[in-house]
């Protein structure tokens, strides 16, 4: 998880580890449901939520897998746009 390391000058050893834990949590549920998920976009969102109040861990990662999921179904799905706009164009 080398973003949280880059983020250690930032933030306390304790919220490291809370984002650490968030983002295995997170990990898991996408990867045990099959969802795909960018890891930098998952890590980064851990820190909006966090840095936005969210402290719920339960409730942090399960929105961080989400926001995660739905960043990479709207990246697949640019791609798919543009490969289909090439094709016509």
């Amino acid at each position: 998880m080398p973003l949280f390391s880059q983020s250690s000058k930032v933030y306390a050893p304790d919220e490291l580890e809370a984002m650490r834990r968030c983002f295995s949590i997170a990990a898991i549920m996408l990867e045990e449901s099959g969802r795909e998920y960018d890891e930098s976009h998952l890590a980064e969102t851990i820190i909006k939520l966090y840095d936005g109040g969210l402290r719920d861990m339960e409730k942090w990662a399960e929105l961080a897998a989400r926001l995660a999921e739905k960043h990479a179904n709207e990246f697949l799905n640019a791609d798919l746009d543009n490969a289909n706009w090439s094709k016509t164009g």
